[in-house]
């Protein structure tokens, strides 16, 4: 799975419609442009059970739970991500097994039950419109990590891109 925050599309465009889709071996990419040459790549992943959606951060999960509550209790700080990992709102953080490479983590939602042919899932407006919403929110939670005073939560905002 590749991170949620890449310098190559790895799609084209259509006609400058600012989203993009990828089809890989184990599953399937919405990618939206960003300013500065950036893609964010929301990770749609087909599974026994129903589908998972996930902005890819790599295998750094289990530093993620550990290091983040700590620091915000001890700052008083309160972030969007601080809620993610607590797991209010819609997303939450995810660990999943997309292929042979192991065990990644991101942020992201489970759709249980959904069941579709793989191409459908594209086109899927729940899929559509959650997508655009998480990479909001992923993109907004990065900017709140590299803004913050903390070194350490500074160095987590690395695990967005490659």
């Amino acid at each position: 799975m590749r991170s949620f925050l890449q310098k190559k599309a790895g799609a084209t465009y259509f006609a400058d419609s600012g989203v993009t889709a990828n089809i890989r071996k184990h599953n399937l990419e919405l990618i939206f442009s960003l300013k500065g040459g950036w893609h964010a790549v929301v990770t749609i992943v087909p599974t026994e059970i129903g589908v998972v959606m996930i902005g890819g951060l790599g295998k750094m999960g289990e530093e993620l739970e550990k290091l983040v509550p700590k620091l915000c209790l001890k700052s008083g700080e309160h972030t969007k991500f601080t809620d993610i990992l607590e797991g209010k709102g819609d997303f939450r953080l995810l660990h999943v097994e997309i292929d042979s490479d192991g065990i990644e983590s991101g942020i992201g939602k489970e759709y249980p039950g959904m069941m579709m042919p793989h191409l459908q899932l594209l086109g899927d407006p729940t899929l559509q419109k959650d997508a655009h919403k998480l990479a909001n929110e992923l993109l907004s939670v990065y900017h709140d990590l590299r803004k913050s005073p903390y070194p350490s939560l500074q160095k987590l905002s690395n695990y967005f891109f490659d």
